[in-house]
């Protein structure tokens, strides 16, 4: 029997009650922070009920369990370089910020490993720096289209 252990590396941050929060893909809290963490990105949209150091963030409704699915999905298949924000508002309506310019809508947790990797594929497929949506809801197709900047959203500005 084999058994391999493995450090926890910071994934993203989330803002919970003024504070900032470093976690790993299992959203294991691994330090607290004073100011948004550079080089990862910020979870939003997730009602963490409490944050504590060496416990795991948990959602009053068990979202949980969903976003782990996705940043673990997004670690295997996509990695967080240039991701920006992560959204986690509902558990429906889940998506991610990529570059501060391409927001990709990714929907329920159902086919995320698709999801990802279909992303990926039309992010390196697609070298254009303009502001875009990409819609891989369906796990099965991915549906681009370029979008106007919207001064009232900073996550669409670089």
């Amino acid at each position: 029997m084999a058994i391999t252990v493995s450090e926890s590396a910071p994934f993203a941050y989330i803002n919970h009650q003024g504070g900032f929060y470093i976690v790993d893909e299992n959203l294991k809290v691994l330090e607290e922070a004073y100011e948004p963490a550079a080089g990862i990105p910020e979870i939003k949209g997730f009602a963490a009920e409490s944050a504590q150091v060496g416990s795991q963030l948990t959602g009053a409704d068990g979202s949980e369990q969903t976003l782990i699915k996705m940043t673990r999905s997004m670690k295997e298949n996509f990695g967080t370089e240039n991701v920006t924000a992560i959204n986690a508002g509902s558990i429906y309506e889940l998506g991610f910020v990529y570059d501060g310019r391409v927001t990709v809508l990714l929907g329920s947790a159902e086919r995320m490993n698709e999801k990802f990797k279909l992303t990926r594929y039309v992010i390196d497929e697609n070298p254009s720096k303009e502001h875009a949506q990409i819609d891989v809801s369906s796990g099965k197709k991915a549906y681009y289209r370029s979008v106007t900047v919207d001064e009232n959203n900073p996550e669409t500005q670089n």
